[in-house]
């Protein structure tokens, strides 16, 4: 007797649809490394410090998006790539990776925080969301500012240290800049148009607190963006103590040296 064919169920299954690119494009722009890359093979792992699960992922990088400079190397080299859940991959395909480091020595481990297939274009978008978001970071830290002006920095002081105050692991190691100001871009109502020069507070210290934070020398040149206008920005200054005549410079969108000053002063006029 002929076997009957199975039911078909009524209501269709629910395929498990692809990551949206706007998703990636939001995530990409928080991301520290984007890339489009090539899956070499699923399940492995390129250093012996990671173990390998369903989850590890090498991965050729065949073209960097956005990344520090220290990374810039790995282009054209395999990283091991840790996906997030419901993310999935198929080995030889090529897809954009938005990640955070993981670990970094002799190889480099990243965590997926957004994927996508790398059709044409979903690289375009994705290369023209990372494209406009300096843009964006730019204009909304000058809308912050109390004060953006442009200068040269004429001398460079020791901040001496209050007495009993405790050395710590993360000491800032604070400085003084006195910054000849040539033009007032922002805030000139508010300061005077005529202000001559700014000094501001920096940490000297290269310890990973505050390796990113702007370090200043004579006769450099650039934009400041100082002041923040923000309860954050606020809160900062009170917790460090900086005397009300001068600006805090901890960030790195709060300076900008002089080869982009031109072009980080249009875009925010």
């Amino acid at each position: 007797m002929a076997r009957k064919p199975a039911k078909r169920s009524s209501s269709p299954r629910k395929r498990r649809s692809a990551p949206r690119t706007a998703s990636v494009v939001a995530q990409a722009e928080q991301a520290q490394f984007v890339f489009r890359g090539t899956v070499l093979q699923r399940g492995a792992v390129t250093l012996a410090e990671v173990p390998a699960t369903e989850s590890t992922v090498v991965v050729r990088v065949e073209e960097i998006l956005k990344g520090p400079d220290v990374l810039k190397d790995y282009e054209g080299q395999p990283v091991t790539v840790q996906l997030g859940p419901r993310q999935q991959v198929t080995d030889g395909k090529e897809y954009l990776f938005a990640t955070n480091g993981w670990i970094f020595g002799a190889g480099l481990a990243v965590t997926c925080v957004g994927l996508s297939p790398a059709t044409a274009a979903n690289v375009q978008t994705l290369q023209a969301a990372l494209s406009a978001h300096p843009v964006k970071q730019l204009k909304a830290r000058a809308d912050r500012a109390e004060l953006v002006v442009s200068g040269q920095v004429t001398q460079v002081r020791q901040v001496p240290r209050p007495a009993g105050a405790p050395i710590t692991e993360h000491d800032p190691e604070w400085q003084e800049a006195v910054v000849r100001v040539a033009q007032v871009a922002r805030g000139a109502k508010r300061r005077g148009a005529g202000q001559q020069q700014v000094v501001v507070r920096f940490s000297g210290s290269h310890d990973i607190r505050w390796a990113k934070a702007p370090k200043f020398q004579v006769g450099q040149e650039g934009v400041w963006m100082l002041g923040d206008k923000s309860k954050e920005g606020a809160a900062m200054r009170a917790a460090v103590k900086v005397p009300k005549e001068q600006y805090l410079v901890v960030e790195p969108e709060d300076f900008h040296p002089k080869e982009h000053a031109a072009r980080v002063l249009s875009q925010i006029k």
